[in-house]
């Protein structure tokens, strides 16, 4: 038996006692999905006739009937009103970012889903990350890449280093360790027992030649061996006297 098609009124009633509002006219079949706003929260769905009993809206959206709750959810988000809410999450509200200033139309519900990157004031944020960089002892050698998450050029004020860090990092904490300087390095060396024989060669894993403070033998090794616990067994060294030395 074929079955029955169902009209327009019917479909609208059976859509109104499931507490929705048409939005669009009733596409004429029951499988198809059709446009449609909760009467509760305003929340703007897409169902289809056949299945609208068992996709009751959950009201996840706040219900909003004024500006001041609006503005309230609006300030979680990191916004403060320029013009009136409008009355409803779906539809455009001017609003200004109260971070960085930026201005932007959205509906409150976009709003609340992507908050503003601050990419509206590329002046006031360049002199803010570049002062950030320099309060952590960080010279910026290249404009600021725009994110926090780039790399970004910069030289260590106390060491005269090159480091290539990320602001976002610089604001966790990071700061430079000084490893790359000749003096540093130097220190390092002298601390495990390695005079310098000639200058740092300016990275860690480069050989350099040097010899041990104890022994007087001649060793070349690089920083990244010294760090990681290389030391002189003094194997040059007469069995007796490096004892003696040993015991002193």
């Amino acid at each position: 038996m074929r079955r029955r098609m169902v009209t327009e009124a019917e479909a609208v009633a059976r859509l109104l006692a499931a507490g929705y509002t048409p939005l669009e006219p009733y596409p004429g079949s029951t499988s198809i999905a059709w446009r449609m706003q909760c009467k509760t929260c305003k929340a703007e769905r897409s169902i289809r006739l056949n299945s609208v009993k068992r996709s009751v809206c959950k009201h996840e959206r706040r219900l909003l009937d004024t500006h001041e709750q609006a503005s309230i959810v609006l300030a979680e988000a990191g916004y403060e009103p320029v013009s009136p809410y409008p009355g409803s999450s779906t539809l455009d509200w001017q609003v200004k970012c109260r971070e960085c200033g930026e201005e932007r139309t959205r509906p409150l519900r976009a709003l609340r889903q992507h908050p503003c990157i601050h990419r509206a004031s590329p002046d006031k944020q360049k002199a803010e990350a570049e002062a950030e960089m320099r309060s952590a002892g960080f010279k910026p050698l290249e404009p600021y890449p725009g994110i926090k998450t780039a790399s970004w050029k910069t030289q260590c004020v106390t060491c005269g280093q090159p480091r290539r860090v990320r602001l976002r990092d610089v604001e966790a904490g990071y700061r430079c360790g000084h490893r790359g300087a000749a003096g540093g390095a130097e220190d390092e060396a002298m601390a495990a027992g390695y005079e310098p024989m000639e200058p740092y060669p300016g990275r860690a894993a480069v050989m350099w030649k040097t010899k041990c403070v104890l022994c007087g033998q001649p060793r070349t090794v690089n920083l990244s061996m010294i760090r990681a616990g290389r030391r002189c067994g003094h194997l040059g060294m007469p069995h007796a006297w490096l004892k003696e030395m040993m015991e002193h």
